[in-house]
């Protein structure tokens, strides 16, 4: 797909990429697909470029999904809120990438 085309795409939606990146962001935390793992690897590539408004709730919602998932891990549950290993493992490279990037 050519940049034109990500424009057009851009234009049907009221707010901007970091908003879409956002939405996607709620909607991947928690769940246990291949899809989870791929999403916060671009998260990672993404992340500078997201508007600091985006930033700042991603990163406060993640880390009150880590101090869930340590309760729930700690209970003997066999997921945490951030699903598998697998997943907590793609969330925390998101979390390095905030942490680096000095917006912890």
């Amino acid at each position: 797909m050519n940049k034109s085309n990500n424009l057009k795409i851009l234009k049907n939606f009221p707010g901007n990429a970091s908003e879409l990146v956002f939405w996607s962001f709620r909607y991947s935390l928690g769940r246990r697909t291949a899809a989870t793992c791929d999403f916060a690897e671009c998260l990672v590539s993404a992340w500078a470029q997201l508007n600091e408004k985006y930033r700042y709730p991603i990163q406060s919602e993640l880390e009150e999904a880590f101090e869930q998932d340590a309760v729930a891990r700690v209970s003997g549950e066999r997921y945490g809120r951030l699903g598998m290993d697998c997943d907590r493992a793609a969330w925390e490279k998101v979390r390095a990438a905030y942490t680096k990037g000095g917006q912890a």
